[in-house]
Order: C-alpha cells, then structure tokens, then sequence
C-alpha cells in the first residue's frame, strides 16, 4: 500500500506537457471555462491522499506440452485485441523493419526472459516473460499517438498485460534498421505447471542401525618420504575431508567403522589421486606415498 499526495501545479505547466504530436511539438488546447475547471480541480487535488494497491500481473497457465502452440495463441489472442481498438487501421504481426510503407500497428516479439519462480511452492511451475513491441505507423503522427494512448490505457484494464515505463534502447531501433519511434512495451508471463512428484512409499519396516565412531589418521608423504603440507584428504564414502599439516598428518575426528575406508583421495599441488585404502588393524594409521607421476 503506497500514499500519494498530488502536488498543486500552475495551469502554464500543463500546457507545457508534451501531450504527442509531430516532432515532440507540445500540444495544449483549451477554452477559457476549461481553464477555470482545471484550476478547481487542482486546487482541490492538492488536499486529497490517494490511496491505491499494486495489483501483480497475472500469467497465462497453459497445460499444453506444445508451448510453441500456446506461443502462437497468445500471438492472435493480442492481434485481435489491437485490431478491436486500432480500426479500421489494423494489426500486423511484422518487425518494425518490415512496416517501411505500410500503415498498421506493428505486433514484434521482442524477447523470451524466464521469470523467478514463486515463493512457498513444492514444485514451482516453469515461467517466462514475452516483451512484445508495438508501434503504430499512420502517416498522421497525431493519430498515432492518439492510437498509442488508448491501446496503453486499454492494455492496463488487461490482467494477463502488463506496461513495461522503460522504453528499448536505442541499440534495438539500429538492429532493426529503422529511426526511433514512439513504442509500446508490452509483458505478458506464461507459466506452465508441473505436477508434484510422488514420494516413494515405503512398505517394509523400518529398521534403525548403530554403528561406532572412531577416529581415523594417516601422512601423506612425496617422493624421498618427503611429508607433504596443506593437501587434502577426502573420504568419498563419507564426503569428509582434511588437510595435513607441516608433518603430512592428518585427522579425522569421527568416522564409522562400518562399513569400513576403502578409498581415499589427495589433492596435493593441483592435483588429485584416488587411491586404495588396505585393510588395517585397529587404529593403525593410513600411509599415503605419492610418486613424481602423482604430485
């Protein structure tokens, strides 16, 4: 929930908005009784809060597994809204680049982005935002302008649309070849569901084993029985690991006995060596030797 408070502005900056028109001319017209209107309806503005709530922009959930089918329905479902709005102009489904000499609106999906999937859900669905482009080529300029305002007006009563403020960049008027224009940028979400996956019941008893901890130590040592510093140990079985000290020993503090070590690996100087552990009596140590091959 957000608070507005709405800012009393003289009627000379109103008619400096730029309300469209030829060149980014502004255009202000009004009679001497629509002046008097707006400096009341201004003045009294001035002391009304608004409140108002920002409504998320609903997806579109399909359960299709041809997502280019839904793709293509969404495609004629947003063709024949602007055709509703823009007649007897019409809607094209074309790159701005291929309206050169044309008249219509231009319908140009831009991009396919994934979206974030939602908090709190087991299995979220898989999202995506379609950025669509429209623009509209009339060789009246006021008419298209006036044609932009009434489809972004119309596109904000849609809850599947949603009218993105920022504008493309200037970089995507040169890839398509043509001079900037006045856009619309529309977003609509398409999600599709995924169903939840099913636990695999367990039919026989449960059964609960305790095995015994120990501790497990060993050197590692390089050729000449050079003990090697700062390498590390890894336990694959039980995703352990140490590393030796300034003597190549090294420790674990708590290992299972059972089942028992029968691999280790060593990462010594940028390289790591998966080696065999033989069996060993009690606590006896684990004595690792390492060639010129391996370090």
């Amino acid at each position: 929930m957000a608070l507005w408070r709405a800012p009393a502005r003289p009627i000379s900056a109103l008619a400096n908005l730029p309300l469209g028109g030829a060149h980014g001319k502004s255009v202000a017209t009004a009679s001497s009784c629509c002046v008097d209107k707006v400096h009341t309806l201004l003045s009294l503005t001035s002391h009304i809060k608004i409140h108002f709530t920002v409504v998320p922009i609903a997806p579109i959930i399909t359960s299709n597994n041809h997502i280019g089918a839904v793709i293509d329905a969404l495609d004629r479902r947003i063709l024949e809204w602007i055709s509703n709005l823009a007649r007897p102009t019409g809607a094209l489904l074309s790159s701005p680049s291929e309206m050169e000499g044309k008249q219509g609106v231009s319908l140009h999906l831009m991009e396919l982005v994934t979206s974030p999937p939602p908090r709190g859900v087991h299995r979220p669905p898989l999202s995506i935002s379609l950025r669509y482009l429209i623009t509209a080529w009339l060789e009246d300029a006021a008419q298209a302008h006036r044609l932009l305002g009434e489809l972004m007006f119309a596109a904000m009563e849609e809850k599947e649309f949603e009218v993105e403020p920022t504008p493309p960049p200037l970089t995507l008027w040169r890839a398509v070849g043509v001079r900037p224009r006045r856009p619309l940028m529309l977003k609509v979400q398409l999600s599709k569901p995924r169903p939840e996956r099913a636990a695999v019941r367990v039919r026989g008893k449960m059964s609960v084993r305790y095995g015994a901890m120990a501790p497990l130590h060993g050197r590692v040592f390089g050729p000449g029985r050079v003990p090697i510093m700062a390498a590390t140990v890894t336990l694959p079985s039980f995703q352990l690991t140490a590393r030796t000290d300034y003597s190549g020993r090294f420790l674990f503090a708590a290992v299972p006995k059972e089942p028992p070590v029968t691999e280790v690996r060593v990462n010594a100087r940028g390289r790591e060596v998966s080696m065999p552990v033989p069996a060993r009596a009690g606590d006896e140590p684990i004595l690792i030797e390492l060639n010129d091959s391996q370090i």
